[in-house]
């Protein structure tokens, strides 16, 4: 069975969706459009309603002349009204990945599922820069179009293209950090096949959001013997052996995964430097580097003063620690800094416990004492 096509979607009713989608883009009432192309009334109404099996050729030409459609528009309403719905939009597809992706598995099964499921229509996957949530949101982008066969919409295709694809199947439309230019509502009322996966920084704030937040990859702990088989190590040295094929993991290896708590944009800047440096030298330049810390500080200037206040004293914490509702680290706190990306939940099954990213401690500690305490 052709998986891209969803049996709930007759071509008729798709058909008739999409027609009524172009009618009302034009402006147009059935009674004008059926002047319009010679037909009757009782004729657009039905076709509108999918009652017709198959328009005939010559209907089809005329309704798209009265419509004015040219060119991709006349092409994909000429399509639907034939039988193969599975080609209906066949160049709605996400753009391909330009590497393989590291860990992350979890994170797009359950982000796929939420959107499959249909109770979450609108998810913004939420971070600081350079966690991934771009990279995350194509996987998952992928994911859908080659198992559901969803056509998948980014955010520089007009919403009148949105109008024709979402009309007749479930539909993906991904915001990659665009979101305030869209009317989401909107779009997320008008067609409820459609779903909106969006990445931010922070959560947009729209009614029905459900929050993602995108933690750091895994870093090496304490009892790691194979330390290549754990994510961070595994994405540093897939940039270092772009430039250097035989290396093999060091001990600065995992002391740089550590101390950059696995966020896969500040490795990557790592791994042009690695090459270059003494690994002592590397590492206390690292916890200063400007390029490194720059989205981190950015994440931190979008809080609040009393949460940025209340982050500090959490950063001056050197193990993690459980939420406390008596004192001033609430759950709302946590859940705030959590969506800004600022906390990593190192809790596994027990009592959850939260800890500051560590290049979140360099921030606000101005880096020297990090910096020291991090030299191999």
């Amino acid at each position: 069975m052709n998986t891209r096509v969803d049996n709930t979607y007759k071509p008729a009713a798709a058909f008739g969706r999409i027609l009524r989608a172009y009618r009302r883009e034009g402006g147009f009432t059935q009674q004008q459009l059926a002047d319009r192309a010679t037909l009757s009334v009782r004729a657009v109404r039905d076709l509108e309603l999918g009652n017709a099996r198959q328009p005939r050729v010559v209907t089809v030409r005329l309704l798209a002349d009265s419509l004015a459609l040219k060119g991709h528009r006349r092409s994909t309403f000429e399509a639907a009204a034939g039988r193969a719905v599975e080609h209906l939009v066949p160049e709605q597809r996400p753009p391909a990945p330009l590497h393989g992706l590291v860990g992350r598995r979890t994170e797009v099964r359950a982000l796929a599922s939420l959107l499959v499921a249909g109770d979450q229509r609108l998810v913004t996957v939420t971070g600081v820069g350079g966690v991934g949530k771009s990279r995350l949101a194509a996987e998952v982008a992928t994911t859908l179009h080659a198992e559901h066969g969803w056509p998948v919409l980014w955010p520089d295709r007009p919403d009148s293209e949105l109008a024709v694809v979402a009309a007749a199947q479930p539909t993906l439309l991904v915001l990659d950090g665009e979101w305030r230019d869209r009317p989401v509502m909107h779009l997320l009322h008008r067609f409820p096949a459609l779903r909106v996966l969006v990445t931010s920084r922070a959560p947009t704030g729209v009614d029905g959001e459900r929050v993602f937040p995108l933690g750091p990859l895994a870093v090496p702990g304490p009892g790691d013997v194979d330390v290549e088989r754990v994510e961070s190590v595994r994405l540093l040295l897939q940039h270092i052996r772009l430039l250097q094929p035989a290396f093999r993991a060091t001990p600065a290896v995992t002391e740089v995964c550590r101390l950059l708590d696995g966020l896969p944009g500040a490795l990557e800047q790592a791994a042009r430097r690695f090459l270059l440096l003494p690994p002592g030298r590397l590492i206390v330049l690292l916890a200063r580097d400007p390029q490194i810390l720059a989205p981190i500080r950015e994440s931190i200037d979008r809080l609040r003063p009393s949460e940025r206040f209340l982050l500090g004293r959490l950063a001056d914490r050197d193990v993690s620690w459980p939420v406390d509702e008596s004192g001033p680290i609430t759950a709302e706190l946590v859940h705030t800094l959590l969506s800004h990306g600022l906390l990593h939940l190192d809790g596994h099954g027990g009592e959850p416990r939260f800890r500051v990213l560590t290049p979140v401690r360099l921030v606000l500690s101005g880096n020297r004492v990090l910096a020291r305490d991090h030299q191999g």
